[in-house]
């Protein structure tokens, strides 16, 4: 409630973070000494270059990064966020045998959360961990945070995709859902946003997008 009532303050996210920090820090000393306290994982909150205005790529320029690249730990990466929106961490996390249909994760703040997954997805993940030799129990992906990030620049720059990471299908696919009519909340509940202000700023990328639709159709 207190990082949420920081919005109403016209400050920038810098001086928000500033007030936000002590807390997670107090937090944080509280648990090392055993005192019982709440989570220190508080969500800080993020600068843009264009004010809070979330870039995201143009349908064409996701259609190309789609494409396999021939990399199949990276493609299964992005095909997993793509489609179930989970974060960075949370997709290093998962195991062999793990992704299923419907399956549970532990995401931020240690919150356990349902997945859902489409069955060609399921499908991918089954052959890629066969092809691997993947036993169950057994890490998903090979690859650490880093590693990860750096597969998906290099990806990006060769398409000549600006500003592109794992982060930035997450928020694709959080639009998507909003522009095909999903309930703002369930939206919250998908992503594992601990507060719908954050959610909620997919809103104004949805509208932009339609507006910009209708222009091309109706040329107004």
């Amino acid at each position: 409630e207190y990082r949420e009532s920081l919005l109403k303050e016209k400050v920038s996210h810098k001086t928000r973070n500033l007030k936000i920090t002590p807390v997670r820090r107090l937090f944080a000393f509280l648990h090392v000494k055993g005192i019982e306290a709440p989570s220190a994982d508080i969500e800080l909150f993020k600068n843009r270059s264009n004010g809070d205005k979330l870039e995201l790529p143009s349908p064409e320029e996701l259609h190309k990064f789609f494409e396999p690249s021939g990399n199949q730990v990276l493609d299964v990466a992005i095909l997993l966020v793509a489609k179930t929106g989970m974060r960075l961490s949370e997709l290093l996390s998962l195991k062999a045998g793990e992704v299923q249909e419907e399956f549970n994760i532990i995401g931020k703040g240690a919150k356990e959360r349902n997945i859902s997954c489409p069955q060609e997805v399921v499908g991918v993940v089954r052959e890629y961990e066969k092809a691997s030799q993947l036993t169950k129990g057994k890490k998903l992906l090979s690859v650490g945070r880093r590693q990860l990030q750096n597969l998906v620049t290099s990806r990006s720059r060769e398409l000549g995709i600006k500003n592109f990471s794992i982060h930035t299908i997450r928020h694709c696919y959080a639009t998507f859902l909003l522009s095909k009519g999903a309930d703002l909340r369930v939206v919250q509940e998908m992503l594992g946003h601990a507060s719908i202000m954050t959610t909620q700023r997919y809103t104004h990328v949805s509208n932009e997008r339609i507006r910009e639709t209708r222009k091309k159709i109706f040329g107004s």
